[in-house]
This record gives C-alpha cells, sequence and structure tokens, in this order.
C-alpha cells in the first residue's frame, strides 16, 4: 500500500479533506511529526485490500479445492 506523506501541521489545517481522500478516494496518508513518522490514516476497508491475491482456487473448478490436494502438492 503507497502511503502519501503529510506533515501534523498540514493535517490540522485540511483535515476535512484529508478525510474526503481517505473516505472518498480510498487514499492512505503516513502522518509526520518532526521529521519522524508517527501514525497512518487509512480507509477503513484498508484491512481487506492489504492482502494480494496469489492464486485463486475458486477458478479451478467453481467451487475450489480440497486442502488436502493442495498440501499434498506443496509437500512434493
Amino acid at each position: 500500500m503507497n502511503y502519501e506523506p503529510i506533515a501534523i501541521k498540514n493535517l490540522r489545517t485540511s483535515l476535512a479533506t484529508i478525510a474526503d481522500e481517505v473516505e472518498l478516494n480510498n487514499k492512505s496518508f503516513q502522518v509526520f511529526r518532526r521529521s519522524k513518522p508517527s501514525f497512518k490514516i487509512v480507509p477503513v476497508n484498508s484491512e481487506i485490500e492489504e492482502w494480494e491475491t496469489v492464486l485463486d482456487f475458486t477458478q479451478e473448478n467453481g467451487q475450489g479445492v480440497d486442502i488436502d490436494v493442495v498440501l499434498n502438492k506443496l509437500t512434493v
């Protein structure tokens, strides 16, 4: 996830605008205080978006793949 840096002073003066960017445009910000990262502002649904789909086993037959088959393939 890419975080746009923002100084805490700028956050104070433009909080409504930043909130709109997060809520409407799914932007994320990393807030800096005294030139050091302090905290992050992320959309509420960002927990889901942080996961990257590497392989979707539901594409295989529409119902997924049995876990034993997957584990067997990983151990070979």
